[in-house]
């Protein structure tokens, strides 16, 4: 029995590892990753700039709620405030929360 639930048809490919825009199985098959992590991997697998960036935050801080002033957070309102004809930013962590706030 299989306790996951299918909320999407599955293909038949179970990724163990990736390479840039490439997954590989545990037989050595090495597929095209046109999926991305359905954009939330849009930079690839294991690419070591992206690694190395992750790392650097990772020993600072994982995850900072929205709860708490955010240095950088600002100073990215900032340019984006700048650069556009908008005076507000909004950060939001989901689809969700953006389809809300444009409601």
């Amino acid at each position: 029995m299989n306790a996951v639930m299918e909320t999407y048809k599955r293909m038949n490919i179970a990724p163990v590892r990736g390479r840039g825009s490439w997954l590989f199985d545990d037989k050595g098959n090495c597929y095209l990753d046109f999926i991305a992590g359905i954009a939330t991997n849009s930079l690839g697998h294991g690419h070591p700039a992206l690694v190395k960036a992750i790392q650097a935050q990772a020993e600072e801080l994982i995850h900072c709620s929205n709860l708490y002033e955010i240095p950088l957070q600002t100073e990215v309102a900032r340019l984006l405030t700048e650069a556009t004809d908008l005076d507000k930013v909004f950060f939001c962590n989901s689809g969700t929360e953006a389809v809300e706030a444009a409601i």
